[in-house]
């Protein structure tokens, strides 16, 4: 990665072969930083071929119990997915899992992932038509992150605050990687209070909440990141990658 620091000094990180790279990671730390920490202007990709065959299998699930389990089945096996997402709302959903690679293993590999998965699993040629597929919220759109171990506890803390709000959350998501996005529907009250309460439920997810689209109404009544660990340690970094606070001031959390 090549990029101008605040200073104007143009810098270099990483290099084309990994074992020739040494020092700090600052491709991570620029992403998601906004630009508050640098402009970046070249950026090189490790790619990877195009597969021969892909797959998809999907299992529906009833219960944030059955859902977790599921993502548990493919994150301890041995059969490496390229992806597992997840589709859920109104306390029910499902769980697709994407195989890819050469067309002799692909279908056996798939077999084996049905007889993970769940009872009721399918395997297919063409992924569901929710997957790839960002939610459209009418009020909200929520980042959620969350530890891979404690999917259940979200999915259960989403049904039960929405049961008890005029707010309704759809979550769509890589349970596999601990990301999903939650498009929440309802009046903005509702949804700022489903906001809120679902952040005084992080510590049992082990996660953040951070609003990334909403409407007037809603952006008027919550804080759009919301708590933030480790928020000293990000300021101390802002300091010293641009102490005159000439790149992007303000738009990171904590006025950063």
């Amino acid at each position: 990665m090549t990029f101008v620091r605040a200073d104007g000094v143009i810098a270099h990180s990483g290099g084309k072969v990994v074992k020739n790279v040494a020092g700090y990671d600052l491709g991570k730390l620029l992403t998601g930083s906004y630009g508050t920490l640098g402009v970046i202007t070249e950026i090189a990709f490790r790619l990877h071929p195009t597969p021969q065959g892909k797959r998809w299998v999907t299992a529906a699930v009833d219960s944030p119990r059955a859902a977790h389990e599921a993502v548990q089945s493919m994150v301890h096996s041995q059969r490496m997915p390229a992806a597992i997402e997840l589709d859920w709302s109104d306390g029910r959903g499902q769980v697709a899992v994407q195989i890819q690679g050469h067309l002799d293993g692909v279908e056996t590999c798939s077999q084996q992932v049905v007889r993970l998965l769940a009872r009721n699993a399918e395997s297919g040629p063409e992924p569901p038509d929710w997957w790839g597929q960002e939610p459209e919220p009418a009020q909200a759109l929520l980042k959620v992150t969350h530890e891979i171990a404690a999917l259940s506890r979200l999915l259960e803390a989403i049904d039960r605050i929405g049961s008890e709000s005029a707010a309704r959350g759809a979550l769509s998501g890589s349970p596999g990687v601990g990301v999903g996005l939650l498009a929440l529907d309802g009046d903005a009250g509702p949804v700022a209070r489903f906001v809120e309460s679902l952040r005084r439920e992080t510590e049992n997810f082990g996660g953040a909440v951070v609003v990334l689209d909403a409407t007037d109404e809603v952006r008027q009544r919550v804080d759009l990141w919301g708590p933030v660990r480790g928020l000293e340690l990000m300021v101390s970094v802002k300091k010293q990658f641009d102490p005159r606070r000439i790149l992007s001031p303000g738009r990171f959390v904590g006025g950063i």
